[in-house]
């Protein structure tokens, strides 16, 4: 009898037990449910872990990221920029001054700064504008800050009068002695111009906007390539590829003292930004259209390879780079150098096209 009673009371007992167990895992259960409808979830470390946050959960709609550094994007003012990837080229030309003259006309002494040849290497990227900064990009820079350019409040700029450039005083952006649209690149720039430009958008969009250093902007013009032109070896191949002097101009002006290229592109003055084929990165009118200003200062090439250059301490002329409407073969070359005082020299085939080295939103 005694044994019994033992008997009843064990499981008395463990059928208690059992119900308490079943409570507490119910409990827990329904903590678990509740702590996943808000969101949340218990990481390793033991500290809270947003659900949303993670990276198979997709962000609300309303939410627009910042441009990553590698993505093309397009701007305020309606600029499309592409990404430039770190490596490394060689800067300079791959045919001796001498051979230059012989295939291209004009001296020796031209063709020299083009020398010595040297690897430049980029530790970073970049993003680069796909075009020249156009009338209307700086139309809505004038609109905002109420600029004037140089030739505006000095005595003209450049115009191109027969086969002579003479100093116009009606001569500017607005008025450069030919027709163009709001596509088209704005001229009659000085460095000093551009860089205005440039200032004005980096606040504008908290970036860092600038012109391009003269090794980027060949680095960009070449794409990964080797050859003289972005197109190739060939003058005639380069159809279809920029607007540069050619049949049109010769038609207009006459017969030209420099070699032509044997093309009709369609435009005798500038083109509207984007109007021919572009290179391997997406880049338009590296090469005619208009000249574009550099960063740096003009200097001689170093004998060595470099990394990351920003151009020389010191000098008195900013480097121009890529030909223009008017521009022969010889000076649409992707190793071809020009320079000029960064406030004096204006023309009616002098642009320029920006860079961006942190995108809108990612600026520290």
């Amino acid at each position: 009898m005694a044994v019994k009673e033992r008997s009843a009371a064990m499981e008395e007992r463990l059928e208690k037990q059992n119900s308490q167990l079943w409570l507490w895992l119910w409990l827990g259960l329904g903590l678990l449910i509740l702590i996943v409808s808000a969101g949340l979830m218990v990481g390793p470390d033991g500290e809270a872990v947003d659900v949303a946050s993670t990276p198979d959960v997709a962000p609300t709609p309303d939410v627009v990221p910042a441009p990553v550094q590698g993505d093309p994007f397009t701007n305020s003012i309606g600029m499309k920029l592409v990404f430039i990837p770190p490596g490394q080229f060689m800067m300079g030309s791959s045919l001796s001054a001498a051979e230059t003259v012989r295939r291209f006309g004009g001296e020796i002494k031209l063709f020299q700064n083009e020398h010595p040849r040297h690897r430049v290497r980029f530790t970073k990227g970049f993003h680069m504008a796909a075009t020249e900064v156009t009338r209307g990009h700086f139309a809505r820079f004038v609109a905002a800050t109420g600029y004037r350019t140089q030739a505006e409040t000095s005595n003209g700029a450049l115009k191109l009068t027969g086969k002579r450039w003479k100093m116009d005083a009606n001569t500017n952006w607005r008025n450069p002695g030919f027709a163009q649209t709001d596509d088209h690149p704005v001229v009659c720039m000085t460095w000093n111009d551009a860089t205005a430009f440039c200032r004005w958008l980096g606040l504008q969009e908290n970036a860092e906007y600038r012109l391009p250093t003269e090794s980027e902007w060949e680095y960009a013009c070449r794409a990964g390539g080797r050859s003289i032109f972005p197109w190739g070896d060939s003058n005639d191949a380069g159809k279809g590829w920029a607007n540069a002097a050619d049949l049109a101009l010769k038609r207009k002006f006459g017969p030209s003292p420099v070699p032509l290229f044997n093309w009709d592109d369609g435009h005798v003055f500038t083109a509207p930004v984007g109007s021919y084929q572009s290179n391997a990165w997406a880049l338009h009118d590296m090469i005619g259209n208009v000249w574009e200003w550099c960063s740096d200062r003009y200097g001689d090439y170093p004998e060595g390879n470099v990394t990351d250059p920003i151009g020389p301490a010191i000098g008195r002329y900013r480097n121009l780079r890529g030909g223009s409407w008017d521009s022969g073969p010889r000076r649409c070359r992707s190793a071809s150098r020009g320079s000029f005082e960064p406030g004096n020299h204006r023309d009616g085939n002098y642009g320029f096209r920006v860079v961006c080295s942190v995108p809108p939103g990612l600026a520290r």
